[in-house]
């Protein structure tokens, strides 16, 4: 591999292991986060980028109420990271559990109860892109001490 691919794909691996990074805590931290029951109060799909001229991408939106220590709150988030879905069927499909007014299970952060998302990402799922990342990282070190 010639060093400027080699350090072209270590500068890829570092952005792309930090950018998912966060995502990775987050699953870490929800380990520890508990669940409370909740209702939804509502339910949409959204528009939330231009992939190219011809493909858009969507996302799942929620909005429910939940009650900690007697304390009411409102939360937006489906799932924590969040993540965009390429169509407007897949990001209906991921709605579908949800029925407007039905309770629901509602995980919050006990530190910080206004952190809340109704669904759980798994720290694997979460872990893959920043080992992915990692995968690049050694694999253009490797290329960059070999050719030296």
């Amino acid at each position: 591999m010639p060093t400027q691919m080699a350090v072209a794909v270590l500068i890829f691996g570092v952005v792309f292991c930090s950018f998912f990074w966060g995502g990775l805590r987050i699953a870490l931290k929800s380990k520890r986060h508990l669940k409370t029951q909740g209702r939804l109060r509502k339910s949409w799909v959204e528009k939330t980028g231009q992939l190219n001229s011809s493909r858009q991408s969507f996302s799942p939106r929620v909005e429910y109420v939940y009650a900690v220590d007697g304390k009411n709150y409102v939360g937006r988030e489906l799932r924590i990271p969040g993540r965009s879905l390429r169509t407007r069927h897949e990001a209906a499909k991921a709605l579908s559990p949800y029925t407007t007014g039905f309770p629901l299970a509602v995980w919050y952060d006990p530190a910080a109860p206004h952190i809340c998302y109704l669904e759980k990402t798994h720290p694997l799922e979460a872990g893959l892109p920043v080992m992915f990342g990692g995968i690049l990282i050694v694999g253009s070190l490797f290329a960059l001490v070999s050719t030296k």
